[in-house]
This record gives C-alpha cells, structure tokens and sequence, in this order.
C-alpha cells in the first residue's frame, strides 16, 4: 500500500498543471504584455489598419495578422445570443468585393447592387444590443432577410425600418408593430439627429468605417 501511494504522487507530480489568470485564454503562453496586446485591440477598434498598428506597436505584420486571427477565433460566436426587442432599427448595407474580383460586363462595371456587393444585416435596439451579419452576395430575398434576423428579433417589438419588403416575413411571422419610412421622404431630412432611421444609420456607419481602413481582408472572412 505504501509503494502504491508513492507511485501516485509520482503520477500526480509528473500530470499536475499550473494554472494562471491567462491559462485558456488567446495571451495562456505568450511573452508578450497583456498591455501590449490591449493597445493592439485598440488600435483595430479606432479604425487603424494593420500595417498602422504594426508600425506603432513595433512589430511585424505578420505578428498583427496573427493576433488579429485569434480576436476572430474569440469573437466567432459573440452574437449567437443577441436578442433585439422592444424598439428595434434594422437595415442592409453593402460592401464592395475586392478590385481583382470584380465583375465587368465589356469593359464596364456591372452598376446598381450586382454580384460584386456583399450584403450586411445590421440590427440595433433601444439598449444597444447589436448585430452585423453577412447575407450574401448581391440583393437579399424575403427568405435570406428571415433566415438572417430571425434568431435574433423578440416577438411583439417595434421595428424601425426603410419600407423594405424583404422585412415583412419578419413582421409577420414575429408580430412586429411597424414603423417604416420611404427613401423619398428620408431624403427630404437634412438633419441626422432628426432622421427616424439615424441610429441604425451609425451603425453602419461605423461599419463601413471599420472595414475600409481593413480593406485588404478576404471577403470569405467578412462575418469575422
């Protein structure tokens, strides 16, 4: 019995792990400061790009792609659970796909929203929970807008939107109050703060600011 307690202790010294505030985390093994990686973050987060971010952080692109790899791999379910309710703004915005992707027809670009767009879902409610998720290429359907939102909207809300009728299976189906407004009328606002569709208009906003200084990104990673 003695032997045997020694060669447990044995086991459990050799398989015993030490355990930190990092350990399971995206910094558990590295030699950079916690610090570090929180200027990078912010960095991103103010619209800076990676080759701007490298530069003040003083290191390698290759090192900013990689850290920027392990935000997504952390953030990649983020939004699973977000509901919007009670007072809820949602539109679609789009994005262009890179220039060497582009479609032409002769010696023109393919006009209006082609293929050559990527469609974005964006939601926000009256508390700020927040969605941006990508449809697809091209024009969303009434089915690709439900499939989107659908996980995503509480029954009985009020939906603020632009009059699009790729919303109204939404409206049906989840028995939403409506307040719409036509692109005519939205036209006339000349004030922001006055326009009925301004907080989902930051949103997007923000958005495309984001994506623009990370132009350079695969398009397949655009839900990233």
């Amino acid at each position: 019995m003695t032997k045997l307690r020694k060669e447990l202790r044995g086991i459990n010294a050799n398989t015993a792990k030490k355990f930190n505030p990092l350990s399971n985390t995206i910094l558990e093994n590295h030699k950079i400061s916690i610090l570090e990686f929180l200027d990078f973050s912010l960095n991103l987060i103010h619209f800076q790009s990676l080759n701007q971010t490298s530069r003040l952080n003083k290191n390698s692109l290759n090192t900013s792609k990689y850290w920027l790899e392990k935000l997504f791999i952390v953030l990649k379910d983020y939004q699973t659970n977000i509901k919007l309710k009670s007072k809820i703004w949602i539109d679609e915005t789009f994005y262009k796909v890179k220039l060497k992707d582009t479609k032409c027809k002769g010696n023109k670009k393919l006009r209006d929203i082609s293929k050559d767009k990527l469609c974005i879902a964006v939601g926000v409610d009256k508390f700020d929970n927040k969605i941006f998720i990508y449809e697809g290429k091209s024009k969303p359907s009434i089915d690709r807008t439900f499939k989107t939102y659908s996980p995503h909207i509480v029954e009985e809300s009020i939906l603020i939107h632009d009059c699009e009728l790729t919303h109204k299976k939404l409206v049906d189906v989840f028995k939403l109050k409506e307040e719409y407004f036509k692109s005519t009328y939205l036209k006339t606002i000349s004030n922001d703060k006055s326009n009925p569709l301004n907080k989902i208009n930051q949103e997007i906003c923000l958005l495309k600011n984001f994506l623009s200084n990370h132009s350079g990104f695969e398009r397949e990673k655009i839900q990233d």
